[in-house]
């Protein structure tokens, strides 16, 4: 597994290319970050989330 940053601050836009670029399997997230995860086009993608 490779750890990779995401900035909290990334509009919905930005967190989905960080995650499609780096072919991410699993996020860990913060809740109250979490609606931008929802608004990306990411989340057609499966994750393994905790919150």
């Amino acid at each position: 597994m490779i750890v990779v940053n995401v900035n909290p601050l990334y509009t919905p836009r930005e967190l989905e290319h960080q995650l499609n670029d780096s072919g991410a399997a699993a996020i860990i997230i913060v809740s109250n970050f979490a609606h931008t995860l929802g608004k990306s086009g990411s989340r057609k993608r499966q994750y393994s989330t905790l919150f």
